[in-house]
């Protein structure tokens, strides 16, 4: 065993160990720049699966004064989440090819969001109720 490890080490020492693994790290590219964009993706897919669920159960027009506070305050989340998602450069290919996994999620919660809105549309006042909580067709 070499005799290195069983000195005990300082605190300066200490430090700059963990400097020294702090910037190998950063040049090796451990922070992942990906990330806000698939936490946005993330945070849109997860909204719309929320005003989904709200749209899944509006069945008549007690539901839907039920479902119409609700999905306003959805409205307001999901508007800040758009806003955010604006005030993020544009990603370069390699973030795009990371965010590729995202289409068929985002593809799919886009395919259940509109069906709910077809189904409510055709309800007794189902388009005017979507009007009020701006979701739009």
């Amino acid at each position: 065993m070499c005799q290195a490890w069983k000195r005990p080490v300082g605190k300066r020492q200490a430090w700059m160990l963990f400097g020294m693994s702090a910037l190998v790290a950063l040049t090796l590219g451990c922070t992942d720049k990906a990330e806000p964009y698939l936490k946005a993706a993330t945070a849109q897919r997860s909204a719309m699966e929320q005003v989904t669920a709200i749209l899944a159960g509006v069945t008549d027009a007690e539901s839907m004064e039920a479902a119409k506070e609700k999905l306003l305050e959805c409205h307001d989340h999901c508007e800040l989440i758009v806003h955010r998602s604006k005030n993020l450069p544009k990603p370069g290919p390699d973030i795009l090819k990371r965010l590729d996994d995202e289409k068929d999620k985002m593809s799919a919660v886009v395919a259940k969001l509109q069906a709910e809105v077809k189904r409510v549309q055709a309800l007794p006042q189902g388009a005017k109720f979507l009007q009020e909580v701006k979701i739009q067709k």
